[in-house]
């Protein structure tokens, strides 16, 4: 059974497997060693509710509307003394991507503040 071609509709494509590829000639794949930004990491812990960690899972948007980069992140913090790990689901955006303005989420309290 013969697969019907892949349709892209000229977009980007990002050919790292051969996936979308039929078949390759007079033409050698080369995938470069990723380099670090100088400005990574992007996201460090500044806020009182990012005490444990920080953790970006993938998930940033550019709303062209609002002109701003949009991330979800989730942070970790301790209470009790130190001894209760506290989750959170944290909101921050960026004109930039570099420069980011950090809100939680949840409705949480983080000794005595309010965190949303």
């Amino acid at each position: 059974m013969e697969k019907e071609p892949l349709g892209v509709d000229g977009t980007r494509q990002l050919f790292i497997d051969d996936h979308c590829l039929a078949e390759l000639r007079g033409v050698r794949k080369q995938l470069n060693r990723p380099r670090k930004h100088r400005d990574n990491p992007v996201l460090t812990r500044t806020e009182p509710w990012e005490e444990v960690y920080v953790s970006l899972y993938g998930n940033v948007i550019y709303d062209e509307a609002e002109g701003l980069f949009q991330m979800w992140y989730s942070s970790r913090f301790l209470t009790d003394g130190g001894t209760k790990k506290v989750n959170c689901v944290c909101h921050a955006t960026s004109r930039d991507g570099i420069d980011w303005q950090r809100t939680p989420v949840n409705r949480l309290e983080y000794e005595g503040m309010r965190l949303s």
